[in-house]
C-alpha cells in the first residue's frame, strides 16, 4: 500500500503526513500556510527534496511505499520544432478546412504560395 492509501486506511498517518510538510516547510524557512507550501513545492527545490525525505520517512515508519513523482518535460528544443512544423502547414490546413465548411466552389484546394513541388 502506498502512502497516501494508507492516509487515506489511517488517519494516523494523515496526521503524520500534515506534520511532515510543516515541520519540512520550518526547516526551508517556507510559511506553513497552504498558499506558501505549494508555491515552495513548485519554486524551491531544497523545499522539495526536504519534503521528499519527510515523506519517504512517514512511509518508511508505517511499513508503506513511497514514490516521489518524477516531472517528465519536454525539452524545449523538440517542442520549438513541433511547434514550426505545425506553423508550416497551417495554412494549407485552414484553406482545407475553410473549403470543406465553407465551400470553395471548386472543390480543390491552391496550394501554399512560396511552395514549389520536387517533381
Amino acid at each position: 500500500m502506498n502512502l497516501f492509501e494508507g492516509a487515506i486506511a489511517n488517519s494516523a498517518v494523515a496526521t503524520q503526513i500534515a506534520n511532515a510538510f510543516v515541520t519540512a516547510a520550518t526547516q526551508c524557512g517556507v510559511a506553513s500556510d497552504p498558499v506558501s507550501i505549494v508555491q515552495a513545492a513548485l519554486t524551491n527545490t531544497a523545499f522539495g527534496t526536504a519534503l521528499q525525505s519527510a515523506l519517504a520517512t512517514v512511509a518508511a515508519n508505517n511499513q508503506l511505499t513511497f514514490n516521489p513523482p518524477q516531472q517528465s518535460q519536454l525539452p524545449v528544443p523538440s517542442a520549438i520544432l513541433f511547434v514550426a512544423g505545425a506553423l508550416i502547414f497551417t495554412p494549407s490546413v485552414f484553406k482545407s478546412v475553410g473549403g470543406t465548411v465553407y465551400g470553395d466552389g471548386g472543390g480543390t484546394v491552391a496550394p501554399v504560395d512560396g511552395i514549389s513541388s520536387f517533381g
